[in-house]
């Protein structure tokens, strides 16, 4: 049974690094910001549009703000400005004027879905007027944490951020401490790892989940099993063999899987072993060790899943470079997909999921690392129905990861961390499924 729960909880992770275009300073939120102005004085009738302009020409925008963590993460770094200190604040926002709707919009053609809640005793501040007919424009002050609509020929004196995406890193270097497997088949070339140290199957299969998202090694062809084989010999393991994630399921007699999502192993699909089907044992299920000898051969062996001891290969997906902004369009169905900033998962996000018509939507929690009671990732009966689900922790048992509208075609899910300390957040893909 511990074994089906590790392979139901078999997903892929990414190292990265981060890094800003020149000019702009990794901050809080994972955010590359440059300061054009810290104070200018004037009127935004003339500056705004300067500014726009110079942040564009810069591949960037003024501050864009669509949820309260965003908000936190303007006034956190304004309050990092040395210059800035002790200073009354006019932080100077991304809305401009839409001359089709007559109403605010963000630069990045978005609607307005978040406005900072005002200070005790204030009203609500009120964006939605007529911005052709009445030119006002929004800022956010820092110092009684509102925001405020200003006369756009008022002269104040101001404060311009621009902020642009991360520099996408070297795929080359998403492996980290993993090798990358440049032999392999796959679109994006996996990545593994020898374990030296002799754990039994069931232990290092929850290693390769907990500590790596990943799982014991599929392998696909020769040059895969021979690429782990040379891998293991220069690792120095050449004692028997290393764990891999072939195994049979407990009450079967030929029917091989592999590790990482129950794919059997039939004529037509790979195996190394040196008869297939081979034998399994005569108690429990079977698991496999690939034979590492100065013969070259690298067959697979059954083994027993509770007792014997072996070093192991892990592997796991390399992925795009990380995202530090939750996306302005929803994820595709069928494609994992992770929280922004992943593997430092802190950046609050809302994801709208939406199949065809007539049809449910099926979120499946492939991962989830969250500090309990402080990270939570809430799923919703469509976009303002009532919670689903409520989840924080660790990773929910099977059947318990598979979460299903009851009668919509739209899901809302929130990524809601308070810190996300030293976790790595979600892997989620959805479906649709019939009714």
């Amino acid at each position: 049974m511990l074994l089906r729960l590790l392979i139901a909880a078999a997903v892929a992770t990414l190292a990265s690094t981060e890094s800003c275009p020149a000019g702009f300073d990794l901050m809080g939120g994972g955010r590359c910001i440059q300061a054009l102005d810290f104070e200018i004085p004037g009127k935004l009738s003339t500056l705004l549009l300067d500014r726009v302009a110079k942040c564009e020409a810069l591949n960037g925008h003024l501050p864009i703000v669509k949820s309260a963590q965003d908000n936190t993460d303007y006034i956190n770094i304004v309050a990092g400005f040395d210059e800035l200190k002790g200073k009354n604040v006019m932080l100077v926002l991304g809305l401009i004027c839409n001359t089709t709707t007559a109403r605010l919009n963000w630069e990045d053609h978005s609607a307005i879905t978040y406005i900072q809640p005002p200070a005790p005793g204030q009203l609500n501040v009120d964006l939605t007027y007529d911005c052709v007919k009445r030119t006002d424009r929004v800022v956010s002050r820092i110092t009684p944490k509102d925001w405020f609509v200003v006369p756009d020929t008022t002269s104040y004196p101001y404060t311009f951020l621009c902020e642009t995406d991360p520099i996408e890193a070297n795929l080359d270097a998403h492996c980290g401490e993993y090798e990358e497997m440049t032999v392999s088949t796959d679109f994006n070339n996996p990545c593994i790892k020898i374990y030296a140290d002799k754990l039994v199957c069931l232990q290092a299969q929850e290693r390769c989940h907990k500590e790596d998202f990943g799982s014991l090694a599929t392998i696909h062809n020769d040059q895969e099993n021979l690429y782990i084989w040379r891998t293991a010999i220069a690792s120095n393991v050449t004692a028997g063999g290393v764990h891999i994630g072939a195994y049979l399921p407990d009450g079967e007699t030929t029917s091989w899987k592999w590790i990482d999502g129950d794919v059997p192993i039939t004529g037509s699909v790979y195996n190394h072993f040196e008869s297939f089907p081979p034998p399994g044992v005569t108690t429990g299920m079977a698991c496999s060790v690939m034979i590492v000898d100065a013969s070259g051969k690298a067959f697979w062996e059954t083994e027993d899943c509770d007792t014997q001891l072996a070093p192991s290969v892990c592997r796991r997906s390399r992925f795009p470079p990380p995202t530090f902004l939750c996306p302005t369009t929803p994820p595709p169905a069928g494609i994992p997909f992770f929280p922004p900033g992943f593997p430092n998962s802190n950046i609050t996000c809302e994801y709208n999921l939406r199949v065809e018509a007539g049809m449910l939507v099926e979120l499946e929690v492939m991962n989830l690392e969250a500090n309990k009671g402080a990270d939570f990732l809430v799923v919703y009966e469509g976009v303002d129905g009532n919670p689903l689900k409520n989840l924080t922790g660790s990773t929910p048992v099977p059947p318990d990861n598979i979460i299903t509208t009851v009668s919509k075609n739209t899901m809302r899910v929130s990524w809601e961390p308070h810190g996300a300390v030293n976790v790595r957040g979600f892997r989620l893909q959805y479906r649709p499924v019939p009714p």
